[in-house]
């Protein structure tokens, strides 16, 4: 779209990127990159096993190489997702959603964790718990050396909440220390 002057040259491209893909989603990263993608926006990293994976891989590709948080300011980058799951439900519609089979071991415990928890815990300290799932996954986000950002992803009312809670009490901490 630049090349054919679709699109200023000084506009942001951003891809999409899914790290539950692990290594495959690499590969395509370097792909997106040499059709000019500046930087990626990807889905939440459910599962720290498969993060782990697909951050290998882009070590080991250079698919991240050159995207080391912006630096100067600029949207060029990589901004790494944020679930706000509150449910089993909500949890198995991010599983599907990233190509993360229910049955996968890991992916079977943290659903099921969220299950009994839902059973044991009071309705407020089960909502405490899912938010401690939240602000886990944006502390991990936000301190991945190679991330520019976070993109929070709410899509319940319950999710909303979440993320606004995120954005009043974690992250103000964060835009301090910078």
């Amino acid at each position: 779209m630049r090349a054919r002057g679709e699109v200023p040259r000084e506009t942001t491209l951003l891809a999409a990127v899914n790290p539950m893909l692990g290594a495959s989603e690499a590969v395509r990263m370097l792909r997106k990159r040499e059709c000019g993608a500046d930087g990626f926006i990807s889905q939440p990293a459910l599962l720290q096993n498969r993060f782990e994976a697909w951050r290998e891989a882009c070590e080991r590709s250079g698919a991240l190489d050159g995207l080391d948080g912006g630096g100067d300011g600029a949207l060029a980058g990589l901004f790494l997702g944020v679930s706000t799951a509150r449910t089993a439900k909500s949890l198995e519609f991010w599983y599907k959603l990233t190509g993360v089979d229910v049955e996968d071991a890991d992916a079977r415990a943290l659903r099921d964790e969220y299950v009994e928890r839902a059973r044991t815990m009071t309705r407020e300290r089960f909502d405490d718990w899912t938010f401690e799932r939240v602000e886990l996954a944006a502390v991990h986000a936000i301190s991945f050396a190679r991330a520019s950002g976070l993109h929070v992803m709410p899509v319940t009312a319950g999710g909303y909440e979440h993320a606004a809670r995120l954005a009043r009490d974690v992250l103000p901490a964060f835009r301090q220390t910078s």
